[in-house]
């Protein structure tokens, strides 16, 4: 405790140790009566204002640090986390590495049920799930948008934007080039590509074709 926040809590109480003195027979008040005018002062009053402008204003304080975000919703950067990028071609290869574990399947097979799949799991997470884990101030407006259509608060070609294009683009290449463009498979990855890419059209953003997951 610094020495004038000591007197300011000794002088706050005098009032207190004088009538407790007082009630006393014999007792001299002479000393409080001292400190009642310290007390009373103006430069005195003058100096614990200061002090506490100093306490208050100067000194460093306890902040919450890692605790809190600032967006009103984290649902449009949660794509743009440290290492999500990362995570996400590890598990398209984690899933291609146990879908080739697999005795039956045929290296063509393999390609093509890696895409298929991985398409799939794309739509449904980023476009046809609405609204957000977290609970946003935003009077329900993400309730009605797909992940897609909160990423990065709509903001078209962004860079989590063109990376979530150009994987499924990069991965029909792969299945293409390795199923040696079977036609049975090239056509179920075109269509499973396109399943993929037309929601993501700018030209699409909150449009619902004939209805289809408006509510």
């Amino acid at each position: 405790m610094s020495t004038i926040q000591y007197i300011t809590n000794l002088l706050a109480a005098v009032p207190y140790i004088a009538i407790e003195g007082g009630t006393q027979p014999g007792r001299s008040n002479a000393g409080l009566q001292q400190l009642v005018a310290l007390r009373n002062h103006d430069y005195f009053r003058s100096a614990v204002r200061f002090y506490k402008y100093l306490h208050c204003s100067l000194l460093p304080t306890r902040m919450n640090v890692g605790v809190a975000h600032s967006e009103v919703n984290p649902n449009t950067r949660v794509m743009n986390s440290r290492g999500i990028w990362l995570t996400y071609a590890l598990g398209v290869g984690i899933l291609h590495i146990v879908l080739l574990s697999i005795p039956f399947f045929s290296v063509p097979v393999v390609w093509t049920l890696t895409n298929v799949i991985h398409n799939f799991g794309m739509y449904v997470f980023m476009h046809a799930v609405k609204g957000t884990p977290f609970e946003t101030p935003d009077q329900g407006k993400a309730r009605l948008l797909t992940h897609w259509e909160q990423l990065d608060y709509g903001v078209q070609f962004t860079s989590s934007r063109k990376f979530f294009t150009i994987s499924p683009i990069i991965l029909y290449f792969l299945a293409s080039f390795y199923t040696k463009y079977d036609t049975t498979h090239f056509v179920i990855n075109t269509a499973s590509l396109l399943s993929v890419l037309i929601p993501k059209l700018p030209q699409l953003h909150r449009v619902r074709i004939f209805g289809i997951n408006k509510y």
